[in-house]
């Protein structure tokens, strides 16, 4: 509807510079939900990290924390070797 209006009653130049705003901001919405979306990934990962500790703790298998936290063996691992050292 902005856009209708625009096209109608400004002349061209001030017509690109409205579709500029309107890409920017389209622009600017995808960067944030990219973000967004990223922070999510990051998040389950050091759940999944912090899950593995306390299992590892607890004496579990890395086999069976793999399966639970989605981590792969070798990760479980590595983290395992972190907490020993």
């Amino acid at each position: 509807m902005l856009y209708a209006f625009a096209d109608k009653f400004l002349d061209e130049k001030d017509l690109e510079k409205v579709k500029e705003e309107i890409s920017m901001t389209k622009l600017g919405e995808m960067l944030v939900q990219d973000g967004i979306e990223k922070g999510k990934i990051e998040g389950k990962e050091e759940q999944a990290i912090e899950t593995a500790k306390i299992a590892i703790k607890e004496g579990m298998s890395d086999e069976l924390i793999a399966k639970l936290t989605g981590l792969t063996e070798f990760q479980v691992n590595i983290i395992r070797k972190s907490i020993t050292n």
